[in-house]
């Protein structure tokens, strides 16, 4: 499991999270938080972090009124690339980006 964040406080938010949410899981997961380097994008890291995979769950929000066209936009974009890629709702508000 790979996540992207964008400073160290969301990075320590996202493994508690996640670490405390594995057990319930019952799956052997390795959990990977990336600190984004500030020159690369979200998609450079998602792919750069994807390319092996075989395939892809990638969490997506519900875009807020009228915006729902530029949303998928960006998500169409950030799949372009990607190996066979699931997306999957966000159940509750997720401080980094899932890769």
């Amino acid at each position: 499991l790979k996540s992207v964040a964008d400073d160290e406080e969301v990075a320590d938010e996202v493994r508690q999270a996640f670490e405390s949410m594995l057990p319930d899981l019952r799956m052997d997961v390795h959990l990977e938080v990336i600190l984004k380097p500030a020159d690369k994008t979200h998609k450079e890291i998602i792919l750069e972090a994807s390319k092996d995979a075989d395939m892809v769950f990638l969490g997506m929000a519900i875009p807020g009124p009228g915006i729902e066209q530029t949303y998928a936009e960006s998500l169409m974009g950030l799949l372009d690339g990607l190996p066979s890629t699931i997306l999957v709702r966000n159940a509750s508000r997720f401080h980094g980006h899932l890769v």
